[in-house]
């Protein structure tokens, strides 16, 4: 054999020598078969073991524990899903073993496991529209937002502003209807969360936070008046009806039987009493109407609608509804004047809208509550000269007051006593248990006969009070509606005070106009 085929052959097998090994271990393996029971996901999935291995629940389970719900089965293809939650933590709960034998109940997740429109969990919406998505599996997008390291980015649209109609009806009361919450200023708020791990994270159940979707409400808080250290706990975890939080009634703290609660620093505190509201809601208070037709709204839990429109900075879009003029005759019978024929004019709307950052949990003391961002009508009465302003003599002007909202107070929740140094004053209005201001006609302060002492303009005076110079006019006046009472005692004092030597016809206009006709002429301003 020639030398050159010697060395072919020898190359040849060299190649092969070094070809064959590579190629056998290429295919290593792939005719070795795992029995059915054995588990072989962390084979794909060392990530999702990992996230397990760091985990505070479920950190014992396999993979087959979940994913495996008929348990009389083997590990195979076709028993292999991906499954909803609660079909562990639903009601009944699952009985499952964990790599260590362990025998394990899963946790019900109650409110969510049951009909859920039943009951005062605030996450409702959030568990229906998850079940009614195809993304994940039942209700699961809600489980693992909170349950889990998993990153999320959620656009929320919260309510700011309460909507609702005001009617003022001539049996003294107001009717209030048609209450509505939307969105009407604000755009979305974006809940981002980064988290390092995923879905198959659980940490403990009490170490999950609020603020992962919710941090602009921690913000509220944290530049809020009041419940400032509070945690989100404190006020939403005090229903006994919910799974992660509810949404309380202020009434539930501020009721009759005040709350304790520690803020985050450590301090306690014991809730004031809003008494008038928390009892039954009688007497001079002028916001019984809203709480009592708040607590008949399904918008927000109990009177939810009436604290939070004065007490944070909600806003209001209120239409008023009001009589638009009140015409009478002043009748000098023997030197007896009387009203008579007094009219209450065809109804107007007024409109009057509070708009400020419309967020629920910037909260407010009663102090600093803002009467004339609801009662703009109001406002725009006094600054032209009407509502409670007496030009003729120059009282109360409220250019004597450092802002509206004291001026206002002077009236609707008054400084009083009497001769004996008793205060509040102890006759009706001035001794009804109120909250925030009182109803209160004229003739409360100036019928009182100098008994009565008022704070006006910072000082405790006698109102002025005299019936025999106008002929003994409250006795008359005093038959008519409440809510008309002051208008009649307004428009005589702003066109001079006339002496009716026969009859005298009055029209006012009502709020926010301010003029007022004397025998068809107008006269004021």
């Amino acid at each position: 054999m020639e030398l050159r085929h010697v060395l072919l052959i020898v190359v040849i097998m060299m190649i092969g020598i070094t070809a064959i090994p590579s190629i056998y271990s290429l295919f290593a393996g792939q005719h070795s078969f795992y029995d059915t029971g054995t588990s072989t996901c962390s084979k794909c999935h060392a990530d999702i073991r990992q996230e397990l291995d760091s985990s505070t629940h479920h950190l014992s389970l396999t993979c087959e524990t979940c994913h495996i719900l008929n348990a009389g089965s083997n590990f195979t293809h076709g028993n292999m899903v991906s499954p909803r939650c609660l079909d562990c933590h639903g009601s009944p709960p699952r009985v499952v073993k964990d790599v260590n034998g362990n025998t394990l109940v899963s946790p019900i997740a109650e409110i969510f496991g049951e009909n859920i429109t039943t009951n005062k969990e605030s996450h409702n919406p959030f568990i229906s529209s998850a079940s009614a998505s195809n993304f994940l599996k039942g209700e699961n997008e809600a489980c693992i937002s909170c349950h889990t390291k998993k990153s999320l980015s959620i656009s929320i649209l919260y309510a700011d502003t309460y909507k609702f109609n005001a009617n003022r009806v001539s049996d003294d009361t107001w009717q209030l209807s048609n209450y509505l919450k939307n969105n009407e200023l604000s755009g979305p708020v974006l809940a981002q969360s980064s988290e390092s791990i995923g879905q198959h994270s659980f940490p403990l159940t009490s170490s999950l936070e609020c603020e992962k979707c919710h941090l602009n409400t921690r913000a509220e808080l944290n530049n809020s008046f009041h419940h400032t250290y509070f945690s989100c706990s404190s006020c939403h975890q005090l229903s006994s009806t919910y799974h992660a939080s509810s949404i309380p009634s202020c009434l539930t703290c501020h009721g009759t039987t005040p709350a304790q609660v520690t803020d985050q620093k450590g301090n306690t505190f014991i809730a004031p009493v809003a008494a008038v509201y928390a009892n039954n809601p009688t007497g001079a208070d002028a916001h019984i109407a809203f709480i009592q037709s708040a607590n008949n709204t399904n918008i927000s839990t109990g009177n939810n609608i009436a604290c939070s429109s004065c007490h944070s900075s909600f806003n209001n879009n209120i239409s008023y509804s009001r009589p638009s003029f009140i015409e009478w005759d002043v009748v000098n019978s023997s030197g007896a004047w009387n009203i008579q024929n007094l009219a209450i004019g065809i109804t107007k709307e007024v409109r009057v809208t509070k708009y400020q950052d419309g967020k629920a949990h910037n909260l407010t003391a009663s102090s600093n509550v803002d009467c004339i961002s609801c009662h703009e009508d109001i406002k725009q009465a006094v600054i032209s000269g009407g509502h409670s302003n007496e030009k003729w003599k120059l009282k109360h002007n409220y250019a004597n007051y450092t802002d509206l909202n004291s001026y206002c107070k002077s009236c609707h929740k008054p400084a009083t006593q009497n001769n004996n140094g008793t205060s509040p004053y102890p006759a009706y209005p001035f001794n009804s248990i109120n909250h925030g201001s009182i109803k209160i006609t004229c003739m409360d302060c100036h019928g009182k006969s100098g008994s009565l002492l008022a704070e006006i303009d910072g000082t405790l005076q006698t109102p002025a009070y005299n019936s025999l110079k106008m002929g003994g006019i409250e006795t008359s006046m005093a038959q008519q509606p409440s809510f008309v009472q002051s208008y009649l005692c307004i428009a005589c004092k702003n066109t001079g005070n006339p002496v009716p030597n026969n009859l005298i016809h009055f029209k006012l206009l009502t709020e926010p106009q301010i003029t007022i006709y004397v025998n068809g002429t107008q006269q004021y301003p």
